[in-house]
Parts: C-alpha cells; structure tokens; sequence
C-alpha cells in the first residue's frame, strides 16, 4: 500500500472511526479497493478527494478555481507535497475532459514556481501522476502531485527500469505504430 492511500484512509476513517491503528485500518483498504472499478464510484460520497474539495472534509487549500483544487497531501513525500484534483469526480485520467486535464497541468506548472519562490526546501519538482491501479493509483480521483525534491532527498519517484537495455529500432517502430493507429482509429487528435 503506498503513502498516498495512507494518507487517504487515515482521513477518511478518522471521520468514521474514533480511535484507530494501521493494523485496524489496513485489512479494510485492502478489501475496499481491490481494484479500481470497486472504487470507480462517480461522484460516490466515499470519496475523500470529492469531500475536500465539496469542503466535507478538512484540508489546507492552496487553490481553487471552477476546474481544480490544489491542497497539501498530509503523508507529504517532502514539506510542500501538493495534490492537484479536478474538482469534478474524475476516477481516471480517460475522465477527466480535456479543459479540466490541461488545466491540471498549467496549474501544477504555477505551483512548481511557488514552490521554488516559497522559501521551502525545493531545487527540483516532480510532477507525477498515476493513472490506474497498475500504474499505483490507489486514490481513484484523478490527481497530479506536485512534489519538491532536493539533492539528497531521500525516497525515490525513478522508474524500476534496467536502462542498460536499449529497444532495437524495429521494437520502437512496430510499438510507435500500434499507438498512431489506436488513436487514428478513436478519431483522437494529438
């Protein structure tokens, strides 16, 4: 279980639950969210990032427009750990519309520059999003961390990738050429 549905879980049983440990929480996560279409409840109340920005539930907001909320993660990778959520229930990034998703981006950008000028410790940003279970999402709202990362910071966000091994150009061909034709068969503009 990662960091982010730690932080997630804590919130949302510490509404529930008076007094609580990993050990009673835990089994709980793990038989709610098995995968994401148990959680893909659009617009389901029990949805942590839906309450924040509805403001059910309690978070420090950065900012907040029509499209999205920014709010400090509570289990922060590093001091200044930043959540950007549309503020529409959005499970994935295939749903979220494409204003709203860019918007997520150009807002992430901003906040990676007021991180640097904060005065917290920030030399470099991570902009990271996970899109599906595979892929770590364990919160099924769509979200991009912004997270400040400094020379020496311990914990890492690097891909798990043996990049001594490079793909043969055919490899890269034949697997560029699947991806233009799904999108030329969705009819999808890039």
């Amino acid at each position: 279980m990662s960091r982010g549905a730690v932080m997630i879980e804590c919130l949302y049983y510490a509404k529930t639950t008076p007094i609580i440990t990993v050990d009673d929480w835990k089994p709980r996560l793990e038989d709610r969210f098995q995968d994401e279409s148990e959680a893909n409840l659009s617009g389901a109340p029990e949805c942590i990032f839906c309450e924040i920005v509805s403001g059910k539930a309690e978070a420090s907001i950065v900012f907040r427009d029509e499209q999205v909320t920014v709010f400090m993660d509570i289990h922060p990778v590093n001091p200044g750990h930043l959540l950007v959520v549309p503020n529409e229930h959005a499970s994935g990034i295939d749903d979220v519309p494409e204003a709203v998703c860019a918007r997520m981006f150009i807002v992430g950008r901003q906040m990676a520059r007021a991180l640097r000028r904060s005065g917290l410790r920030c030399e470099g940003v991570n902009l990271y999003l996970a899109d599906g279970a595979a892929a770590g999402q364990d919160v099924f709202h769509s979200h991009l961390h912004v997270i400040p990362r400094f020379r020496g910071n311990p914990g890492s966000l690097g891909l798990q990738a043996d990049f001594s091994v490079v793909a043969s150009r055919d490899e890269l061909e034949v697997q560029a050429e699947a991806i233009r034709n799904s999108f030329d068969a969705a009819g999808d503009v890039v």
